[in-house]
């Protein structure tokens, strides 16, 4: 969206050519205001606590996450030069296979936020074994407890906050995405993002819809997870400093544009609390016997896909 453009967001115009980029990681958050062509005008960053509750149970404080954020977004727009010029829209990226479920009266989290690392569902999944081939075939990812869907099995089945929001017709729950837009957005949205939503094992990486095969085979009723929308697609105005928010996606694929566009066949390394390499592979979904497929980036128009190793 360029900054004179007018639409979802009313009579809104965009005059500043400063961006916001939330950055939402495992051990920090991060903002950073850029200006058009690439300068870094400031950012913030805000530490957060990781609990190891046992060698397969890696949780986090989906309140602690929340108020990260706003600190560091407030932290910035605080800046001279930010609060003279203002914004023009903001993105943001969060950790990709993490789950949350949240009351969606209160945008209060029913609990802890299962780590991406979490494995705590590993011999529930191992019983779809005989079913892996399909499962990447339709979702472009191995069977694994790293990804959404057996996280969200063992919250209905052993949660008790989770359970009595269920019945109570209060809950959602999903990748950490739809968390954050619930609780940042004025609008209270119940969506996430395509490249977020693959990280589920409960997305068709053709459709980018979830797949009703998966769904019944893991057992996640529909009605409790959220609508999918294009990374790039307007999600709404941040409730800190009136930003339209157009961009969400996961941290890994967004690094794929750390340094631009990306020619064609290039590989991207990005190191943190794992390592990932990823490639571009435009808008081909490729598909690779030991590799991941995915999305980097998508909007109303175009998709692009991309293979990983991590």
């Amino acid at each position: 969206m360029t900054t004179s453009e007018k639409g979802a967001f009313g009579d809104q115009t965009m005059n500043s050519d400063l961006t916001l980029a939330i950055d939402q990681g495992t051990h920090s958050t991060r903002a950073l205001v850029f200006t058009a062509d690439g300068r870094l005008v400031t950012t913030a960053q805000y530490p957060l606590a990781l609990h190891r509750v046992s060698d397969d149970r890696i949780e986090q404080d989906g309140r602690e996450i929340i108020a990260s954020l706003y600190a560091t977004i407030e932290e910035v727009l605080a800046h001279e030069d930010v609060a003279r010029r203002g914004m023009s829209h903001a993105g943001l990226a969060c950790q990709r296979s993490s789950v949350i479920a949240w009351d969606i009266e209160t945008g209060e989290p029913l609990g802890p936020m299962l780590g991406w690392q979490d494995r705590r569902a590993a011999e529930w999944l191992a019983q779809f074994e005989d079913r892996a081939a399909e499962v990447k075939e339709r979702t472009g990812l191995p069977l694994s407890p790293h990804y959404g869907a057996s996280k969200m099995r063992w919250l209905l089945e052993n949660d008790a906050q989770v359970q009595q929001a269920h019945k109570a017709g209060r809950m959602r729950f999903g990748q950490l995405a739809g968390f954050l837009l619930f609780n940042l957005l004025q609008e209270k949205p119940l969506v996430t993002d395509q490249a977020n939503a693959g990280r589920t094992l409960l997305q068709n990486l053709d459709t980018l819809e979830w797949d009703p095969w998966l769904l019944d085979l893991f057992g996640v009723p529909a009605d409790l997870l959220t609508g999918i929308r294009p990374s790039i697609d307007e999600y709404g105005i941040l409730s800190t400093g009136s930003i339209p928010l157009t961009a969400v996606c996961g941290d890994q694929n967004g690094a794929v544009y750390g340094l631009g566009l990306p020619e064609p066949g290039t590989g991207i390394v990005n190191l943190g609390t794992g390592a990932f390499i990823l490639m571009s592979t435009g808008e081909k979904r490729v598909r690779h016997p030991r590799l991941l497929s995915g999305l980097a980036s998508s909007d109303a128009r175009r998709r692009n896909y991309s293979i990983e190793g991590t």
